[in-house]
């Protein structure tokens, strides 16, 4: 796993997803497939397919990084608001405007949930549906 979080972090996306699959076969195998572990590695995959703009596999492993953190944590957790946040980017990139603003509208609610009103995140998430909205960013 670590070597594909080096080459993610490093912008490498294409080469990080070959260590990051084996990481989760290895996980959902000999772990579980809706551990933390596997959430994290969904993620890992679905943001490095969207930064590859591969849409439809970034909304599968997005989706499913989601439902394993919501059974994990409820679905109050930042991690979680950082994928429906990302679903939005997705979506909206996949011209699926309603879908998009129906993500970012549930990662406001958790960022202002934990992080009080007002916050970096609901900010740059506001902005977002400004701009859906056809207002300003």
């Amino acid at each position: 796993k670590q070597i594909g979080v080096l080459y993610k972090e490093a912008e490498q996306y294409k080469e990080a997803l070959p260590y990051l699959e084996k990481a989760l076969d290895i996980v959902d195998s000999y772990i579980s497939k809706d551990s933390e572990e596997a959430s994290d590695l969904y993620f890992l995959l679905g943001d490095c397919h969207y930064y590859l703009n591969n849409l439809d596999q970034a909304g599968k492993y997005l989706s499913h990084a989601a439902r394993i953190w919501i059974s994990l944590h409820g679905e109050n957790n930042e991690d979680i608001a950082l994928c429906f946040d990302r679903i939005g980017d997705v979506s909206l990139q996949q011209g699926k405007p309603g879908i998009a603003e129906k993500s970012y509208l549930k990662a406001l609610r958790i960022y202002d949930l934990l992080q009080g009103p007002n916050n970096q995140n609901s900010g740059r998430i506001q902005g977002k549906l400004n701009a859906l909205k056809g207002g300003k960013p």
